[in-house]
């Protein structure tokens, strides 16, 4: 049952009081059930915001007037994605140096989800009550639907890749021209319904439990130095795998050694590898290479 309260704004087609519909089926139905929505808007179709969440859905109604009698809402089917275009996604993909045609294509499959549009990391984001779902990314050879949780998808096509050897929730999909996403258009529609689901129902990835081996050279300083090695072990689990990541990658043990002493003040700091430690980056914790334009 769902309750919908005028709103008090004067219309001559809707009468100002409660109406109570019973949605027969659909997804709609199904979302929405026992949820009160606020009649807001003027005639001929009337928007509905939901009251505890405004932004989540938006269907409409159209009011009728019938030999007099009071008008009957009924439901037009519009997408809850109408109308939430973020400006600073428009300017993204207005002042994009490449991949404006297949930006604005998956865009379009992104606004015909449940899916709310965000500007997150300077690129857009699409989120589910606030947990972030999507990326839209833009690389010299590709640019790419990347799915943050993408590890929990099935992916029956076998399209989803990691976008690093390392990787262990992310997962995208590239593409290099718009008939790419054409094509895959109901199939991109279906994994993004498969994401939003598992968002839903709180499927989480399983991440990668057995720690990363602390090199030899690392281990040698954190027995010389407690300092060194209390700060390390105060580290977030996934600030040590970085670091750890970064002295692994190193195959020769005097650049393991190097790569160590140039990463102390930042362990000792409590900061991690990629974190900012000269105070004057713009977005924290990271650094955006303000400190290159300081006097």
């Amino acid at each position: 049952m769902i309750t919908l309260k005028y709103d008090g704004h004067s219309c001559p087609s809707v009468s100002a009081h409660a109406f109570t519909i019973a949605p027969s089926s659909g997804a709609f139905a199904r979302r929405h059930a026992e949820s009160e929505f606020n009649l807001c808007h003027l005639c001929p179709f009337a928007s509905l915001r939901q009251t505890e969440r405004p932004q989540f859905a938006i269907p409409c109604i159209a009011a009728t007037r019938t030999n007099g009698k009071p008008p009957t809402p009924r439901f037009i089917p519009i997408h809850p994605s109408m109308n939430r275009k973020n400006p600073k996604v428009d300017d993204f993909i207005t002042n994009a140096q490449k991949w404006q045609p297949e930006f604005k294509a998956l865009r379009r499959i992104l606004l015909d989800t449940e899916l709310i549009e965000d500007f997150k990391w300077d690129h857009p984001c699409y989120t589910f009550e606030g947990s972030n779902i999507i990326l839209l990314q833009g690389f010299k050879d590709y640019c790419s639907l990347s799915f943050c949780q993408g590890s929990v998808l099935k992916d029956p096509h076998g399209i989803l890749k990691k976008p690093g050897e390392h990787s262990q929730a992310m997962r995208l999909i590239p593409f290099t021209c718009v008939r790419a996403v054409t094509d895959l258009r109901p199939v991109l529609h279906a994994y993004l319904e498969e994401a939003i689901a598992a968002e839903k129902a709180g499927v989480k990835p399983v991440f990668k439990t057995t720690p990363e081996p602390i090199p030899e050279e690392l281990q040698q300083k954190l027995n010389k130095n407690p300092a060194l090695d209390e700060a390390f072990a105060a580290l977030t689990p996934g600030r040590q795998r970085a670091y750890l990541l970064h002295f692994n990658a190193a195959k020769q043990s005097a650049t393991r050694d190097d790569r160590i002493e140039k990463c102390k003040p930042r362990i000792l700091a409590g900061k991690g590898i990629h974190d900012c430690i000269c105070g004057h980056t713009q977005k924290p914790p990271g650094c955006d290479g303000s400190h290159k334009f300081m006097e």
